[in-house]
């Protein structure tokens, strides 16, 4: 099982909304990664695929978001939207793909 690891950085104003968008050849999606650079800074979290459809959406996190219970088809470009940062903060953004 071979995993692909994309990687994105953004910076977030407090309250915006902030995104970045990873391409894929295709595969399962197999975890997502969003790590705030200070560890007390609270944020939601959204992924929507190529055709504007939001595929997942969750709630606050403080800090760090890791969600590896994924098994989640993809192909091409998908979205990590941040929203509500506070304060503002830049991101990491690790986005584990299993190649079919």
């Amino acid at each position: 099982m071979q995993v692909y690891e994309q990687r994105a950085s953004i910076t977030t104003s407090a309250g915006s909304y902030s995104q970045a968008t990873l391409e894929n050849v295709g595969g399962l999606l197999r975890y997502i990664l969003i790590r705030a650079n200070t560890a007390t800074t609270s944020f939601q979290a959204t992924l929507t695929d190529y055709k504007g459809v939001v595929r997942k959406r969750y709630g606050f996190h403080t800090g760090e978001l890791l969600d590896d219970q994924l098994t989640m088809p993809v192909s091409g470009a998908y979205t990590i939207g941040i929203v509500n940062g506070s304060p503002d903060d830049t991101f990491t953004i690790v986005f584990g793909v299993q190649e079919s």
